[in-house]
């Protein structure tokens, strides 16, 4: 969760094959769209550019990575963390054909609280592992990655966004 997520997606970046998935939830994967600091780094994106795009798991991005699911609460107010960074992260996953999904919680911050949030998060994640990790069947590319049971029945509670093509600016919720 939060710098959690952005370690994942740099694990699955630089780690090749030591993992066979990721989940991150609510977390920042470009630094230069938190341009004024992030974490202990105090100085701004226009003092240490190399700092923050080396540091950005967005701009190393690469077709050999590991799935990895993307899990952000719609009204995210942490100033590092909004949900534009999942969106964005997905749209550039997608873009060179990594296996990934986004859920995107409604009405639901930086932490999750409601109840339907918590176990939606936790039967999305139970998927994940079962289908990338406990099977250890070879993963598609496709952009359907959930069976329709589990699509239906927590369409109401998440927006899953499948089909972002690159350049949207937005997704729907």
């Amino acid at each position: 969760h939060s710098y959690g997520a952005f370690m994942v997606a740099n694990l699955l970046i630089h780690s090749k094959n030591l993992f066979c998935c990721g989940i991150a939830r609510s977390g920042a994967y470009n630094r230069t769209m938190t341009p004024f600091g992030f974490q202990t780094e105090r100085r701004s994106f226009w003092k240490v550019p190399k700092i923050y795009t080396k540091m950005s798991p967005f701009f190393t991005l690469h077709k050999d990575m590991r799935p990895i699911l993307l899990i952000h609460g719609a009204e995210d107010e942490n100033r590092g963390t909004y949900t534009d960074q999942s969106v964005r992260m997905f749209a550039a996953l997608r873009s060179i054909g990594v296996v990934s999904r986004l859920v995107v919680l409604p009405y639901e911050g930086h932490r999750y609280r409601a109840r339907e949030s918590i176990m939606h998060c936790l039967a999305e994640t139970e998927f994940w592992l079962r289908k990338y990790c406990v099977d250890k069947r070879k993963y598609s590319t496709s952009y359907d990655v959930a069976p329709d049971e589990l699509r239906s029945a927590t369409a109401p509670i998440a927006t899953i966004a499948t089909h972002i093509q690159p350049g949207d600016s937005q997704v729907n919720l």
